[in-house]
């Protein structure tokens, strides 16, 4: 009704003050990040209730920005709750984003790829509601398995992450969810998919089907000792607290907790990212009063690094960023100097390239790309003079170099790596091939009197 114009007639002419409320209606309506402040603007809009403002509200609801994925849930609330006494706007949302579905399913390019995976999640936010027939979203699955792409694939998951386990739960849809979880699983293992592709499918049978729990592993056994060291580190440990933590720290026995305490501080996955910062804040107070610390820290610090990459596993990833996120903010607390910050970039760029090296870097993994972002990120900006200017800016032409060797970039990765380049080079020109690439690396490394693979001994372009 409401695409036709409604099925009155023409629209009533509206005042312009009625016009500008329902523009700062509209205006105000991604600010309602809450239950409670979303069902209050559902209340607001009853007030608001012509067949104009319903049309308009129905295609900006449809317009959400691509990206903004935490306004679906609430728009879908929102839709729901206006939906027993004004179905119109359900129905046109419901029928626009299928339209959309179907318009856009065999559009490859990379560029149109945010707007099919926000489509595809609010149609399962839809589906939560009772808002889209579940027969429509089996339909867009089926369509997406039918050609097993890498967008089909992404656009897949994106549906099942948020409706997949209300679809399998519900009685009247189980059996069908189940035999399109079926298909993905046949289809992943048919195809040789990379890395990030593998963890997505299976991301998304986890988020259908939770893996049931068998048996609760077994307690640790810890000295009260060590139960302590923990709640310093993983609860009371924060910028508040840390001169107390410290202070706690250094009544302990040293010699015999020593190597628990650099463990724990290693433990950089129990601790919130943006909070890696204190743990070498704590190392650096503690340097004073225990100098082998840092060595201590350092040493198994940069030893697991180089493990983790030996032993490439998804699973450990996020683990890696945290270590590295960690190197950088020792180097930010004058724990290490920058000679071991490079000594880190040079490995994660360098391990693994060669072809019949112990630990693969393949050409469509771009895993390193974002450990050497997180690294100059955390600390790239303090090289902004004398030797340690000129090493990093032959570090970013290799670094440049080997993004030119990889076959394809994710969006992500690629916005990464232009943030990292527009931080600490702004000024400098990016090359377009790997020649022009290898002529920067050796006019920089003439210029700065370094050999030109000064640190990256063994480095070499991958192709695919």
């Amino acid at each position: 009704a409401l695409a036709a114009g409604g099925e009155d007639g023409d629209e009533e002419p509206q005042s312009a003050v009625e016009r500008s409320r329902m523009d700062e209606f509209v205006a105000n309506l991604e600010e309602c990040q809450s239950r409670d402040l979303i069902d209050k603007a559902a209340q607001e809009f009853c007030y608001l209730n012509t067949k104009g403002n319903r049309k308009r509200l129905a295609r900006d609801v449809c317009a959400v920005p691509r990206g903004a994925f935490s306004l679906l849930p609430y728009y879908a609330r929102f839709v729901a709750v206006l939906a027993p006494a004004m179905p119109d706007i359900a129905e046109y949302v419901s029928a626009e984003l299928e339209r959309e579905f179907f318009s856009r399913l065999k559009v490859k390019a990379d560029a149109v790829l945010p707007n099919r995976i926000k489509n595809a999640r609010f149609v399962g936010e839809m589906v939560k509601f009772r808002l889209v027939r579940p027969g429509m979203v089996f339909n867009c699955l089926q369509r997406c398995l039918d050609d097993f792409t890498l967008h089909n694939i992404e656009v897949a998951c994106s549906i099942l992450e948020v409706a997949g386990r209300f679809l399998y739960r519900t009685k009247q849809t189980s059996q069908r969810t189940q035999a399109i979880l079926d298909t993905m699983m046949r289809l992943k293992a048919a195809k040789n998919l990379d890395s990030r592709i593998d963890m997505m499918v299976q991301n998304a049978l986890y988020c259908c089907k939770p893996p049931t729990q068998t048996a609760r592993s077994k307690r640790k056994e810890r000295s009260v000792e060590q139960e302590y060291i923990r709640h310093l580190f993983f609860q009371r440990l924060n910028k508040h607290s840390l001169d107390d933590v410290v202070k706690q720290l250094r009544k302990m026995d040293w010699a015999k907790h020593q190597p628990y305490i650099v463990k724990c501080i290693l433990k950089v996955n129990k601790c919130k990212y943006n909070q890696v910062y204190l743990l070498a804040s704590l190392v650096a107070a503690m340097t004073r009063f225990h100098p082998s610390l840092p060595i201590h820290v350092v040493d198994d610090l940069l030893a697991e690094l180089r493990y983790l990459l030996h032993l490439h596993e998804f699973a450990k990833q996020q683990r890696m960023l945290s270590l590295v996120k960690l190197v950088g903010e020792l180097y930010n607390d004058l724990v290490i100097d920058s000679g071991i910050v490079f000594d880190t970039l040079w490995t994660l760029l360098s391990s693994g390239t060669e072809r019949t090296g112990p630990m693969p870097d393949p050409p469509t993994d771009l895993f390193r790309a974002r450990l050497v972002c997180t690294l100059l990120d955390s600390c790239g900006h303090y090289f902004e003079s004398g030797t340690a200017a000129k090493r990093l800016s032959l570090f970013m032409a290799h670094f440049d170099r080997y993004m030119l060797g990889k076959d394809r970039v994710p969006t992500d990765v690629e916005f990464a790596v232009n943030d990292t380049f527009e931080a600490l080079r702004p000024k400098t020109e990016r090359a377009r091939t790997v020649e022009e690439a290898e002529a920067l690396i050796g006019k920089l490394a003439a210029e700065a009197k370094f050999p030109v693979a000064a640190g990256l001994e063994t480095y070499e372009v991958v192709a695919g």
